[in-house]
């Protein structure tokens, strides 16, 4: 892998910085935010080395979080949410390995909570390298910001996630790996039928590693009509779109 960083705004005086830390199984990608809210600053490191990362020892850190980007993770009504057994909860849906903690991840919004897990190993390197980090699912920032949508967001080339709302309530949040175009609207339907949506009707809101000359948005557009298709563009110096725009950095080297 080909690490990256670049500096956006030379000036010294930042008065205050938060970091985010966007933890992949590979590589960590690390965004200084100034108070406007926006990216000055950009580091991608390999996990191994993330405690070579410069940006991790600047002197204007106030706030500090890491979003874990995992696929082992169940959803709890708050209801029913029990902090003791978390890690019950954790293997309703996967195999918790030895080496790893669950962590967790309010979603204020839909009252539920994310049950996640992380490396202990990478957790408490986490911990020692930025005191006071607060961890969340890579999940939850694109779930708190939808509103009553059926939203795909594209991560790279193989992988998407569907979240969908109604009326203030989640009725559904999975991601999918996809080799080619016609798997991916395979995922798509079967989501639909769960959910008993008419794919020639439905609304969907499209994010992250997808514009109108896409292979798949092209390939989509057979089957849905594309009055239906919507592809959010985001404000690209907010960090919280920032996490959505792409996991590549050739695409990320361009949103500041």
């Amino acid at each position: 892998m080909d690490s990256q960083s670049f500096i956006i705004d030379n000036d010294k005086t930042v008065a205050s910085t938060s970091l985010i830390l966007h933890v992949n199984k590979d590589d960590v990608l690390i965004y200084g935010i100034n108070e406007q809210g926006t990216c000055f600053a950009f580091d991608q490191i390999d996990i191994n080395n993330i405690d070579n990362s410069n940006m991790l020892a600047l002197p204007t850190i106030t706030k500090s979080s890491a979003y874990i980007n995992t696929d082992d993770f169940t959803l709890i009504p708050n209801a029913l949410f029990e902090e003791e057994h978390k890690a019950t909860y954790a293997t309703f849906n996967f195999n918790l390995k030895e080496d790893y903690k669950v962590l967790t991840s309010k979603l204020t919004k839909y009252n539920l909570t994310i049950c996640y897990a992380i490396n202990e190993i990478m957790f408490h390197k986490l911990n020692t390298l930025v005191p006071g980090i607060q961890f969340n699912h890579y999940g939850k920032p694109l779930i708190e910001s939808i509103d009553n949508e059926f939203h795909v967001h594209f991560v790279g080339k193989n992988q998407l996630e569907i979240t969908v709302s109604e009326r203030n309530t989640l009725l559904f949040y999975n991601r999918f790996y996809c080799n080619n175009k016609e798997e991916s609207l395979y995922y798509l339907s079967l989501v639909l039928e769960k959910l008993n949506k008419d794919i020639k009707l439905q609304p969907f809101v499209l994010s992250g590693n997808i514009n109108s000359t896409s292979e798949i948005y092209n390939f989509w557009k057979t089957y849905i009509p594309e009055k239906n298709i919507k592809i959010y563009q985001t404000d690209k110096t907010k960090w919280s779109n920032v996490l959505y725009s792409s996991n590549k950095f050739n695409h990320q080297k361009t949103l500041f």
